[in-house]
């Protein structure tokens, strides 16, 4: 079971990787700044598909945000490769 802090962490550090804020993010999956905010919190559930969809922005597996280490693709043995 994953739990909401890893995903969390896993997000932020894929964001980081691309100087991303929430504000691009949330822009981009077409949510309000306060909808993004909930997801976060989880006061609104997010779905498998907000999940592939951010991880699409993002150009990362859905692993890849699953994971709160700093290097989940060498951990898990994941290969994300995207044309």
């Amino acid at each position: 079971m994953v739990r909401k802090e890893e995903v969390l962490k896993g997000l932020e550090r894929e964001m980081q990787k691309r100087h991303m804020t929430y504000k691009e993010l949330s822009s981009r999956l077409g949510y309000t700044q306060q909808t993004l905010h909930r997801k976060r919190r989880g006061t609104i559930i997010t779905t498998l598909d907000d999940l592939h969809k951010i991880a699409e922005i993002l150009g990362c597996s859905i692993p890849d945000l699953l994971q709160a280490n700093e290097n989940p693709t060498e951990s898990t043995g994941a290969v994300s490769k995207r044309s």
